[in-house]
């Protein structure tokens, strides 16, 4: 009677066993690769000890290429990533590029710049590093004495700023800055602050540039090209210092207590700020030259902040001249933003088009307070209305961007009368407007570019300027792009007229876009061309280069 209930029993557990589910196994997710080789731009040997990063916002890999320059990513998971390349450990022989960059990477990590499929596998991924370049050479003084422990200041020339490795002069007055790229750069010795108020020495060492001017406009430009840049000496100059001071008065009229203070040399390369105290001033250790200087008081501390500020900001500006002594009597009138309105308008009988993603805006000409970050800016609505807020006692020139394709600006007009390129003062008008006319009547030129061996250029920078030099820092327009497969670039639709056109290289366009006291030697290598109404011929252009600046 055992058996058949044991028979019962077990083909129940067995029954049981058989029926419970099964866990499927996970599949393994596809993951990627990525390899190449990376050598030295020109001589093409392999860089041994390179260092490939592939970096994402989860994890950061690295990879060192061997004897042969191979380097490989295995295992990869699939996403965005920024992958570049730079030279070995401790070594700053080559410049680091960034994937499918034409040039050397500027900062030290760049934004992503690589999208990986799960299960895709590149190859030849390879990279080209150019060698490191450098700038070398003395620091003197007056007298022809060496100079120790002078910090060296180096940018590009149009003054943006440069990741290279450098450091003081050393105790023979010899210094090296290096890692640097091929390009045009301005060199400078600073033995002090650029910023304060210094109230002693009038008689000191200050700022100088390559090769002994303290005015950084009037700098040699020290150019690298594929060699190191040596013996550029500096002779490091003593220069009295000056001051300025004065009165500020508010909107009202009355002296101001606790206004910020601050002059800025037309060249951006000295400035100094101070506060005010029983509505007075002064400004101390000013070197010779033209400067801004401004008040400003009030306001939220943060532009972010949309939040009400305890007082309205008032602001005020005046130039001043030091030439041989100091400058005293200067008055400061702060006065209140105003709001100027205005109106788009369309010429040549086209139906005006939608949808309108223009924008207005205002820069200040003069030298020294183009720095401003508060410049009105207005979006151009449906109805092609617009209104600039926080518009101050500041001579400004007014520009339209983002313009429809196909329309260029004919004039901008201020309480009727015709202001196109000239600096106006739109806050003494409130309640007075504004008029832009565009017009769709116009010239579209084409250029292509060759080097010296007449081969076509594909990265380069097209000026066009206006014939008369009185519109020049009014109207400065660039034309950057993709050339066409063979090597046409666009220039885009232009007002019919008399212009100077130029093609330089990269670099230079924006030394010229951020320092336009150069527009003259832009002018000197330029071409000139009369653009009628429909004007789409071929202009062929050398890639010129920008002249040095010298002394």
């Amino acid at each position: 009677m055992l058996t058949p209930l044991l028979f019962v029993v077990l083909a129940a557990v067995q029954s049981q066993a058989v029926s419970t589910p099964r866990v499927a196994p996970v599949p393994a997710r596809a993951t990627c690769a990525i390899s190449g080789r990376i050598t030295e731009q020109g001589s093409g040997r392999p860089l041994a000890r390179a260092i490939v990063r592939l970096v994402s916002p989860s994890q950061r890999l690295e990879a060192i290429a061997g004897a042969d320059g191979h380097y490989e990513f295995t295992g990869v998971e699939a996403g965005e990533y920024a992958l570049w390349a730079g030279p070995g450990e401790l070594t700053a022989t080559h410049l680091a590029e960034a994937f499918s960059a034409t040039a050397p990477l500027e900062f030290f990590q760049p934004p992503p710049n690589l999208t990986l499929k799960a299960g895709e596998v590149l190859s030849n991924v390879n990279f080209a590093l150019a060698r490191a370049l450098a700038i070398e050479g003395r620091i003197l003084d007056p007298s022809g004495e060496t100079m120790a422990n002078v910090s060296m200041h180096i940018t590009h020339a149009d003054g943006t700023s440069v990741q290279a490795l450098s450091s003081e002069s050393d105790d023979r007055g010899e210094f090296r800055v290096y890692g640097l790229a091929p390009g045009r750069y301005r060199v400078c010795a600073d033995p002090g602050s650029f910023w304060g108020n210094p109230s002693e020495d009038r008689l000191r060492f200050v700022r100088t540039c390559h090769l002994a001017s303290i005015s950084e406009s009037n700098a040699a430009d020290v150019v690298l090209d594929t060699e190191d840049a040596t013996g550029i000496d500096i002779r490091v100059q003593r220069s009295a210092t000056y001051s300025v001071s004065g009165s500020v008065l508010d909107a009202i009229g009355a002296p101001a207590d606790g206004v910020m203070i601050g002059a800025m040399r037309d060249d951006h390369s000295a400035g100094t700020h101070a506060t005010s105290r029983g509505g007075q001033f002064v400004l101390n250790g000013l070197t010779p030259g033209r400067y801004a200087v401004w008040g400003s008081i009030g306001g939220p501390e943060n532009p972010r902040d949309k939040r009400p500020p305890a007082r309205e900001r008032e602001f005020g500006y005046g130039m001043v001249d030091i030439d041989s002594s100091d400058a005293s009597g200067i008055v400061l009138s702060l006065s209140k933003p105003v709001k100027i309105a205005g109106r788009v308008r369309f010429e040549g009988g086209a139906k005006a088009p939608r949808p309108v993603r223009m924008l207005v805006h205002t820069r200040a000409p003069e030298a020294g307070l183009d720095w401003i970050d508060r410049q009105p800016l207005s979006a151009v609505d449906h109805d092609f209305n617009f209104e600039l807020a926080e518009v101050y006692r500041l001579p400004v020139i007014v520009a339209i961007h983002d313009l429809p394709d196909g329309w260029v600006v004919r004039s901008i007009a201020f309480d009727g009368r015709d202001n196109t390129g000239v600096a106006t003062d739109l806050g003494a008008s409130p309640g007075r407007r504004l008029e832009i006319r565009l017009t769709n009547h116009v010239a579209r030129p084409r250029t292509r570019v060759t080097d010296a061996s007449g081969q076509p250029v594909t990265s380069y920078v097209v000026f066009l300027l206006p014939a008369d030099p009185a519109r020049w820092k009014a109207a400065f327009w660039d034309t950057t792009g993709a050339p066409s497969r063979d090597g046409v670039l666009e220039v885009g639709a232009r007002l019919p007229g008399d212009y100077l056109i130029a093609a330089v290289r990269s670099s230079d366009g924006e030394l010229l876009m951020r320092d336009q006291s150069r527009i003259e030697d832009l002018a000197s290598v330029s071409r000139r061309v009369t653009l009628a109404e429909g004007d789409d011929r071929l202009l062929e252009l050398p890639l010129t280069r920008l002249p040095p600046a010298r002394q």
